[in-house]
């Protein structure tokens, strides 16, 4: 009996030991809460990030393999932009795509981008290429010849991994403004791995279940690997996924997932504020058309809700400053220094600041005797700049000084005789 709960025992343990192997879980990229190397969709940690619930997804899903899967035709490699889609089954020796994602948030100074990709076929080893773009790209969900639309500074990160082995090899290569750049490893600044068992597939549309080696993912902090500096702005608006015949960067292209919107940069927005006060009107209004500058930059005028809103800005501290209208003083400080601590956009998560104006008014007395000399008179107001005592000639004027909005003067004025 005790050799039976001994061997219980031990049945219990080995079956553990495989259950978190399978689960893959192991640590996070420095300052990313984003699980990128335990080869699953889930999250295995409380209050950590997975696919389940990745930041800023963009996914895309390929085509029915068969007839009409499309692909980039006549010999089509990385550095090519004239390329032509094509339709028709992907060969044996390509990997046929099945669905992409692409997430990414930024936390504190870092940028962290997150990869995955899952296909149809067990085709052993992985070449594949995530373009990244600043730019839009066409539509190639259609047949015929496309033009790509690369910006420098855009990205390909390869994703590679060999034979049985589910860890893959990380790179990048940046776009010089006519060809790829030379390939830079992600070694130190990124992790990955793909499925050493079934999981579910729910990057996007319904689930469907993956057996080994037929998803993989990955992080990248960007910020480590010096693509985007810290107090650097890199937006990039599009990405999508391609496979290629071999490890060599310049091999044939085949079967790609055509590009989906990023929603997500490391820039920042910050959301003027722009009011006054108005005769007749009881609180601040809305002050449209007035000047801003960021960093000595000319952003624009406030429109008629009296806002305006300067996207694409680093992170960090960034200088306001208004142009203060003729007849107006600011109130308070101008310029004003905002902390961008956050990425944005002029849609979501701008940084606010406020800017109020008061209009001027210059009260003017005067004292006018009409005998000359035969008065004089002393003007006391509980406005001091308003004093004043008339000259020889029983005449005199004073004019205040600028007034800003509101403002009751009360004044005594004592003729003699």
């Amino acid at each position: 009996m005790r050799k039976s709960a001994l061997l219980v025992a031990l049945v219990v343990a080995a079956l553990t030991a495989i259950f978190v192997m399978a689960g893959g879980a192991s640590a996070n990229l420095t300052g990313s809460l984003f699980e990128g190397n335990d080869g699953n969709l889930t999250v295995n940690t409380a209050g950590n990030k997975d696919w389940v619930n990745a930041p800023n997804l963009a996914a895309g899903q390929d085509l029915q393999s068969g007839a009409n899967d499309n692909s980039f035709g006549q010999g089509t490699s990385e550095n090519d932009l004239n390329v032509t889609v094509v339709d028709g089954s992907i060969p044996n020796s390509k990997a046929d795509l099945a669905r992409f994602a692409v997430a990414g948030e930024t936390v504190g100074a870092n940028n962290f981008l997150y990869l995955a990709w899952t296909r149809e076929n067990d085709s052993g080893s992985v070449n594949y290429d995530f373009e990244i773009n600043k730019a839009p790209q066409p539509n190639l969900t259609t047949l015929g010849p496309k033009t790509l639309v690369r910006t420098a500074g855009d990205l390909n990160i390869s994703y590679s991994f060999q034979g049985n082995s589910l860890t893959p090899a990380l790179s990048v290569r940046t776009w010089t403004g006519t060809a790829w750049g030379a390939e830079q490893s992600l070694s130190g600044c990124s992790e990955g791995a793909g499925n050493s068992g079934t999981v579910s597939d729910i990057l996007t549309g319904s689930p469907v279940n993956r057996t080994t080696g037929r998803f993989g993912e990955a992080a990248v902090n960007l910020t480590c690997a010096g693509i985007t500096p810290a107090g650097s702005c890199e937006g990039f608006s599009s990405a999508y996924i391609k496979s290629r015949a071999s490890q060599s960067f310049q091999s044939e292209i085949k079967d790609f997932i055509a590009p989906v919107s990023l929603s997500f940069s490391n820039c920042g927005a910050v959301a003027i504020t722009k009011t006054t006060k108005v005769p007749g009107k009881t609180g601040a209004q809305p002050q449209a058309g007035v000047a801003f500058a960021v960093d000595g930059v000319a952003a624009g005028t406030t429109g008629t809700d009296g806002k305006l809103c300067v996207g694409g800005l680093a992170i960090g501290n960034h200088t306001v400053t208004e142009t203060v209208p003729s007849g107006y003083q600011a109130d308070g400080d101008n310029p004003k220094t905002v902390n961008v601590a956050t990425a944005g956009t002029c849609t979501s998560g701008a940084t606010a600041v406020s800017f109020a104006n008061s209009p001027l008014t210059d009260v003017t007395i005067s004292v006018d005797s009409k005998a000359v000399g035969g008065t004089a008179s002393t003007v006391n107001c509980d406005d001091d700049s308003l004093d004043f005592t008339t000259a020889a000639s029983g005449d005199g004027t004073k004019t205040s000084g600028a007034i800003a909005g509101s403002k009751t003067i009360t004044c005594t004025i004592t003729i003699d005789p």
